[in-house]
């Protein structure tokens, strides 16, 4: 699949700072737009505390969650959510193939 989104700029930060981040990862209710069941708020409990987690305190609001495919404020969200579950799908096959 070709990205078109930063989404695997955030799979490969979350795969280096919290491996496994997958495993169990639910799609079910997922939904990038949603600061309540996106991919921060289903690693990390919430949106703010993943951004703060991978980022610390400092974080620039407007530029490095977009930046790593975490939010979208270009109206790519129907792209972001796809990508997001075309690679969560994919590390989870691959884990079930070990």
């Amino acid at each position: 699949m070709e990205y078109r989104t930063s989404a695997p700029i955030g799979r490969d930060l979350l795969s280096e700072r919290k491996p496994g981040w997958f495993r169990g990862f639910s799609l079910d209710d997922f939904d990038i737009n949603c600061i309540f069941r996106c991919v921060l708020a289903k690693v990390f409990g919430n949106y703010s505390k993943g951004l703060v987690e991978l980022f610390g305190e400092d974080y620039a609001w407007n530029t490095v969650p977009e930046e790593h495919g975490f939010t979208s404020v270009d109206g790519n969200g129907d792209r972001l959510q796809s990508e997001w579950i075309h690679i969560i799908t994919e590390l989870q096959l691959s884990e079930e193939e070990k």
